[in-house]
């Protein structure tokens, strides 16, 4: 299957999930089953689940196109929970009541969500959940207030192209100073813009 997966064009919204099927899906992140369910599963399950389950995952597949959407009305979003409630149940049904998972359970909450919040596409936290993984990288001491520790570095790197940026003219175009600071300034030969721009 994954063979099958990297053969195919994926749109430009959806983050490719390389060797991901090929491990048994270790390690998806959010966004990485996004592109799993609503592009790979319908094409790749296609000839490979029996026809009532396949019928069963399109429901849930239906449902998440219409939750992803970054507009949604109120009668898609019952839509959608009509969708989820009925790929539940068909999961009880195909696999047993012990196959269904909490968060099964909770896409059933979804359209209470999006009555309160708007669609989800205003508050998945797909692009937090991938900088986590920067945020694990960094070395604490893992005493008391490492959380602070974690936030101090976290926002040192995000805020430092902005320092970079903000730093007087005369220490900008120091490269000593500069490179105090472990950054260089680009010359006009490494811009392939630099000519066109001045």
């Amino acid at each position: 299957m994954q063979k099958e997966a990297n053969d195919i064009i994926l749109p430009a919204q959806y983050t490719p999930i390389n060797q991901k099927i090929a491990s048994d899906f270790s390690d998806l992140k959010a966004d990485e089953w996004r592109t799993w369910c609503l592009a790979l599963s319908p094409l790749l399950l296609k000839s490979r689940l029996p026809v009532r389950h396949k019928e069963n995952w399109a429901k849930f597949v239906q449902a998440c196109h219409i939750v992803c959407r970054p507009c949604i009305t109120q009668n898609e979003a019952m839509i959608a929970h009509k969708l989820f409630h009925e790929f539940v149940l068909g999961v009880a049904e195909l696999y047993g009541p012990e196959m269904v998972t909490p968060n099964m359970h909770l896409h059933l909450h979804l359209k209470d969500s999006i009555q309160d919040f708007g669609p989800i596409y205003a508050f998945w936290l797909y692009g937090f959940e991938r900088l986590n993984g920067d945020i694990k990288k960094m070395t604490v001491n893992h005493k008391t207030a490492f959380e602070i520790t974690y936030m101090k570095k976290f926002l040192s790197v995000v805020h430092y192209g902005d320092y970079i940026r903000n730093l007087p003219q005369g220490i900008k175009q120091n490269p000593v100073m500069m490179s105090s600071f472990g950054y260089l300034p680009p010359t006009p030969s490494d811009s392939l813009c630099s000519s066109t721009f001045e």
